[in-house]
């Protein structure tokens, strides 16, 4: 619940503004990713048992290694430019190491505030790969 409470504060607030955004829909979300097979999610929290933040992803079989995409990262708002998400990713990347995974992978937006955060922490941008998306009206039932 936290995580998503955490997730739903960073979304609704600049640059985002996604007002839509509530706490169950993340708490969907979050459920369905927990259950993709190979799951790991790793917290970030304070002395006082708050969580300060979160990085959840999946490893997944790519040709000859694994990686450890990066579903989604998030620090609290007040917590954000003083280590937590530089500790949550080497964190990770420690622990999916030994689960096989010989990469961090994820998706962001150029124009992201965390781009910059990505690149600092040791993630480069591919120069080949695009990611594509179509939206489109959703037909009820």
């Amino acid at each position: 619940m936290a995580c998503a409470e955490l997730y739903v504060d960073i979304y609704a607030n600049e640059p985002w503004e996604f007002r839509w955004m509530t706490t169950e829909s993340v708490l969907r979300y979050f459920e369905d990713l927990e259950n993709t097979p190979r799951f790991h999610g790793f917290v970030a929290k304070t002395d006082g048992d708050r969580t300060e933040g979160f990085c959840l992803g999946i490893i997944y079989d790519y040709f000859l290694s694994s990686a450890y995409e990066i579903r989604e990262m998030a620090v609290a708002r007040e917590r954000q430019g003083r280590g937590v998400g530089g500790a949550l990713l080497a964190n990770a990347e420690t622990r999916v190491k030994r689960f096989g995974a010989g990469a961090l992978t994820l998706v962001t937006l150029k124009t992201a505030p965390a781009f910059e955060f990505y690149i600092k922490n040791g993630l480069n941008p591919s120069d080949d790969a695009v990611y594509l998306s179509k939206t489109f009206k959703v037909v009820s039932n």
